[in-house]
């Protein structure tokens, strides 16, 4: 009752606070455009700092069926989604657990520590037409973001409001029973505010084996017209229903008990900055944000088999999840260095309850942690004629856990004289073990030790001209004390010793003249637990894919996509360990132009109706064909 108390308090707090940040704004006619990327809280851009950074344009979220699709064409990033939309869409950044990935929306974090999978996003949870642009950054981001981002982060970046008003509808149905619609408005509030409000409504049909999605979700932010970040206030709400087989079962080709998982997923959000001082170069900024999800789960279990005599037990989970931040962040020009310093305080708390079914007998399955965190952190960067570096660290006190200090460290050369630019950096990372791997009566470890990551990153940028760049990164991070589940007896969760993922990556962006354009990328991957040299299970070590986009008139505008997923190792209870085979998609899109503001567009997944599996007996989707018209008010 007093964590709840606290959350209704919190966001009252927030929403005053939002307020006076709105009123102070209309007043702030001097505020200069602020751009934040993933990868740094000073002033920025994706192509002005020192990182590699994956930014996903509004342009091309358009073309697909929600986030998870979007983000499986991206280089460095495998996302397996077995069953679809319907089933849990895990994001492998370079080889990581898809727990070690920090997904943020507008730079507030998502992921939520009670559910069992470590913290880890359902990114099929999130459509993709909501936000202006995605990005995505590689390597140990705990010197910004904390615990969590041991891998990496990916941005969801919503829009502000416009200077004028104008609106968007999208409407769309396929030949899988399934639908979306989609509509923005957006516009000024006053003079120098704006605001926007998305709200998204999708039903993906019926898959194999009776599999379902349902999601709607509503999106509000407001901002100062001359700026993405300053004084900004930002609310979400969402709610997704889906049925699929459960992990493990070997999906609708393999599980034996063939009623479906249940899940039921709530989640609201509001943050607010507050731009308290803008003097003599010194900035102040205040934000907060509080992040309430609850989820619901009815499972049927697995099986046993001869392999596992025990299989999973049939049960239910209600988990509620409060986290409360606070944040005070000072940016001061000192000669040719930006810097920034900053406070932070983060209340988490967590709440499961439910059953496990043991030969006929419930037994409950319930516990309840609270924890807090106090860091402090600081950030530098300078640009000196063909320079530019990056520093950063943080320091995270975390109850019960200990202190934990993280790093960071970037450089950028541009070569002179030429378009060849030179980038390197190191990075350390930590992730506090999440509130489920503490505190499950069953499984939980109160013992267990923070996991940890090291990281560096070197890679060459050679930019042929605005619309031609090709990049190559060689990537290595270790991994230590990793959370994994020890069958026992008795079973629960261990650290594991150490874990070395290493590849190379490369992708080129093109232009052919002004009607076709494209990219193509390569990454390969080796992940292993260096105790065994065993290789982790479904992540696939080759990656490939290209994009073709052209414009054969002013009207039409034809996009083809091809993706590779080569082997990769996967488990089931009926199955045991298995080697899936590679794989090849193919993704066609035709869009037409009736009107100035208006767009039909054809859009088809698979086209070849390809056979394969993200995870042991899901069938693949077949080849999927779906309408939308989009016009713009």
């Amino acid at each position: 009752m007093g964590m709840a108390m606290n959350w209704r308090t919190y966001c009252l707090v927030i929403a005053g606070f939002a307020a006076v940040s709105a009123a102070k704004a209309q007043a702030q006619d001097e505020i200069t455009e602020v751009i934040y990327v993933v990868t740094s809280r000073l002033q920025s851009t994706p192509r002005n700092q020192v990182y590699d950074i994956l930014t996903i344009p509004e342009s091309d979220l358009g073309l697909y069926s929600g986030l998870a699709a979007a983000l499986s064409e991206v280089p460095d990033l495998y996302v397996q989604s077995p069953g679809g939309r319907s089933g849990f869409a895990s994001v492998f950044l370079s080889g990581a657990d898809p727990n070690f990935t920090a997904v943020l929306l507008d730079g507030v974090p998502l992921n939520d520590p009670t559910n069992s999978r470590g913290g880890a996003v359902n990114v099929a949870e999130i459509e993709s037409e909501t936000f202006s642009r995605v990005d995505i950054a590689d390597g140990a981001l705990s010197s910004l973001y904390g615990s969590g981002a041991l891998a990496g982060a990916i941005n969801l970046i919503v829009p502000a409001g416009s200077p004028s008003p104008a609106a968007r509808g999208v409407l769309g149905i396929g030949d899988q029973q399934d639908y979306l619609a989609f509509a923005r408005l957006s516009g000024p509030l006053s003079a120098n505010y704006g605001s926007s409000l998305a709200l998204s409504l999708a039903d993906d049909g019926e898959g194999e084996g009776g599999a379902s999605f349902k999601a709607q979700s509503a999106t509000v932010k407001l901002a100062p017209l001359q700026s993405t970040d300053s004084g900004s206030v930002l609310l979400r709400v969402s709610h997704t229903e889906a049925n699929a087989f459960p992990d493990a079962s070997g999906g609708d080709q393999f599980a034996v008990y063939r009623e479906l998982e249940h899940r039921d997923s709530k989640q609201s959000l509001i943050g607010a900055s507050y731009p308290l001082i803008f003097a003599s170069g010194l900035r102040l900024d205040l934000r907060a944000s509080a992040l309430h999800s609850n989820s619901e789960t009815d499972s049927p279990g697995v099986a046993p088999s001869a392999l596992d005599p025990f299989g999973i037990p049939a049960g239910s989970d209600d988990s509620t999840y409060t986290r409360l931040l606070a944040q005070a962040l000072a940016t001061k020009n000192l000669a040719a260095w930006q810097v920034l310093l900053g406070l932070e305080h983060q209340g988490e708390s967590g709440d499961s309850e439910g059953e496990l079914i043991f030969f006929g007998t419930p037994i409950p399955n319930r516990f309840e942690l609270d924890r807090a965190t106090t860091s402090a952190f600081a950030e530098a960067s300078r640009s000196k004629e063909n320079w530019l570096l990056n520093l950063s660290a943080r320091f995270d006190e975390v109850e019960d856990l200990g202190t934990h200090v993280t790093g960071r460290a970037g450089v950028r050369y541009q070569v002179p004289d030429s378009n060849l630019s030179l980038r390197a950096a190191i990075s350390t990372g930590f992730k506090a073990p999440s509130l489920y791997a503490l505190g499950n009566p069953f499984v939980g470890n109160p013992d267990l030790e923070p996991e940890t990551s090291r990281a560096w990153r070197a890679g060459v940028e050679w930019t042929a001209s605005a619309d031609s760049v090709l990049t190559v990164s060689v990537f290595q991070t270790r991994y230590t004390d990793l959370i994994d589940f020890e069958p026992g007896p008795p079973p629960r969760l261990e650290n594991r010793a150490r874990v070395i993922s290493e590849g190379v990556s490369a992708r080129y962006a093109f232009a052919l003249g002004a009607s076709v354009s494209g990219s193509v990328y390569l990454q390969y991957a080796d992940t292993r637990d260096r105790p065994s040299d065993n290789l982790l299970n479904d992540r696939p070590s080759w990656r490939a894919g290209a994009m073709l986009r052209w414009l054969p008139s002013p009207t039409v505008t034809i996009t083809g996509r091809h993706a590779y997923i080569g082997e990769r190792n996967g488990v089931s209870i009926p199955t045991g360990a298995v080697t899936l085979a590679e794989f090849h998609t193919l993704g066609l899109d035709v869009a037409w132009r009736l009107r100035p503001e208006t767009v039909l567009r054809l859009s088809m997944d698979n086209v070849l109706d390809s056979e394969f599996e993200h995870a042991v007996g899901f069938t693949s989707p077949g080849r999927w064909i779906r309408m939308t018209i989009s016009r713009d008010f």
